[in-house]
């Protein structure tokens, strides 16, 4: 079994602490510059598997996203959270913690393990293309519909007819327009999601 701390976005986090994202896909392959050898060397670019294409079932990933711990420092917030306290504001709940703001939000990037509220176990992985989603799977991404509309991420509105597209809007969302039309290999791992930490101070 091996932790896999992960990245989303906040409405990707608001989709999975609803319940609606038990899917993520990422690229399977990535660039990477080869390291020098010796005198007069050339970088050269290489194609190279990502860790995604090393996730296993039975593995599991951790959400990391913005969060605060108010005037705590990051050992002092780890003892209150020993002590069965909650010193813990993530931050797609501030709006309601406006008074966090003062301090100042750390990115999601160093979240700790413990603080993670946000647990997959992972069920099931396959390496597919992109444009290959059926329209299940755009579902259990976490795309928000309402009634026959579906999410459009670029404009935020319900505009589109069907779930494909809000998955398409989504996935260019995050990694840039033409991401979608390149239809590269990625990696689409499935799991259960367990919430912890949702009790706020």
């Amino acid at each position: 079994m091996t932790d896999f701390g992960v990245l989303f976005t906040a409405a990707m986090i608001t989709a999975q602490l609803e319940g609606r994202k038990t899917q993520t896909r990422r690229p399977a392959w990535g660039e990477r510059m080869s390291r020098p050898g010796s005198a007069g060397y050339v970088p050269v670019k290489r194609t190279v598997a990502t860790r995604w294409q090393k996730v296993q079932p039975s593995d599991r990933l951790w959400c990391r996203e913005a969060h605060s711990f108010g005037s705590y420092s990051v050992d002092q917030a780890k003892r209150r959270y020993d002590n069965g306290q909650n010193p813990i504001v993530y931050g797609t709940d501030r709006e309601r913690f406006k008074q966090y703001e003062a301090f100042g939000w750390r990115p999601s990037i160093h979240m700790p393990r413990w603080a993670s509220r946000i647990t997959w176990d992972v069920t099931a992985k396959k390496i597919e293309r992109l444009q290959d989603i059926l329209h299940d799977d755009c579902i259990a991404e976490g795309v928000a519909g309402s009634g026959n509309k579906w999410m459009n991420y670029a404009s935020g509105e319900m505009e589109f007819m069907n779930a494909k597209a809000s998955y398409k809007s989504l996935y260019e969302s995050i990694h840039g327009k033409g991401s979608w039309d390149a239809n590269p290999w990625v990696v689409a791992v499935t799991g259960n999601v367990r919430l912890s930490n949702i009790d706020k101070p």
